[in-house]
């Protein structure tokens, strides 16, 4: 087996000593864990794990770390860099997650490397996702064997894993206009969603639900919800034709 360096953040472990691939975690207490990297793994709560690594503080940082508020999960969610924001949004206007972590987990592989994934997931369908948040152009080299090592571990265990990479200038636009609006206070009353939702039964133009005196921010959080579907790839006019998610 492979000999591994000493891990940081004071996991130590004796010199010389020999292990598989193993994973490294600290829980909600804040008490550092330690487990094998197969199926012992598949229900640990790492969704509730804190962030087992921070960002070295240095000048001219490139990455500005922050909180984002996620609709799906009521809560704040940290993020190191803009691109895990926009992943996370992403993320958030799918509307499948149940709860998320940011960097809760360090996994040590047979090679000697080690991954610290950016944010696992559980979905309200009860499955788990690790996922990584990269520019297509960087996704070579160490960091995509770093990252088909990710997927191979999260096989064994029973994860998913997904790699989330750039969007393009309109999808994040669009992302961001709704978005504005996922906070519940936008939403329509039952009544005012049922008309809304009656007025794009059929393929209707933003504009016109609009016209049909509705109120922007009502439409807009049913957009984010995913209850009116529209192209997220092409940029939003009023011009852009909604539909009804029908069951």
């Amino acid at each position: 087996m492979a000999r591994y360096r000493a891990p940081v953040n004071g996991y130590g472990r004796n010199d010389g000593e020999t292990v598989g691939e193993y994973i490294l975690w600290t829980d909600a207490r804040r008490e550092p864990q330690k487990t094998r990297a197969d199926k012992r793994a598949l229900n640990i709560p790492f969704e509730t794990a804190s962030v087992i690594r921070q960002p070295a503080e240095y000048k001219d940082r490139a990455n500005y770390e922050g909180f984002y508020w996620m609709a799906a999960t009521d809560g704040h969610v940290w993020y190191e860099s803009f691109e895990e924001m926009t992943s996370l949004k992403l993320l958030d206007h799918h509307g499948t997650i149940r709860a998320i972590s940011t960097q809760p987990m360090q996994i040590y592989f047979d090679d000697g490397s080690d991954h610290t994934p950016d944010f696992f997931a559980v979905h309200t369908d009860g499955s788990r996702t690790v996922y990584d948040s990269k520019h297509s152009s960087r996704i070579k080299g160490k960091v995509a064997t770093s990252f088909e090592n990710t997927r191979r571990v999260c096989k064994r265990i029973g994860w998913d894993y997904q790699v989330i990479t750039e969007l393009t200038r309109v999808q994040r636009h669009n992302l961001d206009w709704i978005g504005y609006n996922r906070h519940p206070r936008y939403a329509p009353t039952a009544e005012r969603r049922e008309r809304i939702l009656a007025a794009a039964q059929a393929p209707t133009a933003l504009g016109e639900l609009l016209l049909a005196d509705h109120r922007p921010h009502e439409i807009y959080h049913l957009m984010w919800k995913r209850e009116l579907l529209f192209d997220a790839t092409a940029q939003l006019t009023l011009n852009t034709i909604l539909e009804r998610t029908h069951p």
